[in-house]
């Protein structure tokens, strides 16, 4: 990521703001169990069980994917508060298949969100 005059900035992490995490932990998640923790998340495809296994390991991550580090990048970049919310669709760890319906609850999860923060200030 670059800065405001062009320089290279690296990010080893990006965290969440506590407020709008403290009102996501407010909403009520019936779809599954509701997991505060660390994404592990970068521009790479992991499908390797051993790789999955050592990120969790090394960085104590709840999940691993690879869209969250965008979204974070350029909510730093506009100084923008920010959370990452991941609703987990399969997973290579326990062998599950897609399940389409997650999109949904993760979309109204979201709304729900959106709806308690006050956008206002």
């Amino acid at each position: 990521m670059r800065d405001s005059k062009g320089n290279t900035v690296d990010y080893p992490h990006f965290s969440s703001d506590e407020k709008v995490m403290e009102i996501a932990k407010t909403i009520d998640y019936k779809n599954g169990k509701v997991v505060v923790g660390t994404i592990g998340t970068a521009d790479q495809w992991n499908r390797e069980l051993e790789r999955i296994k050592f990120i969790h390991e090394r960085y104590g991550t709840s999940a691993e994917e690879m869209e969250t580090v965008a979204a974070a990048q350029v909510a730093k970049a506009f100084n923008v508060p920010f959370m990452g919310v991941r609703i987990l669709s399969n997973t290579d760890v326990h062998n599950e298949d897609f399940n389409p319906e997650t999109a949904i609850w993760c979309q109204e999860y979201t709304v729900e969100l959106i709806k308690k923060l006050d956008l206002k200030k």
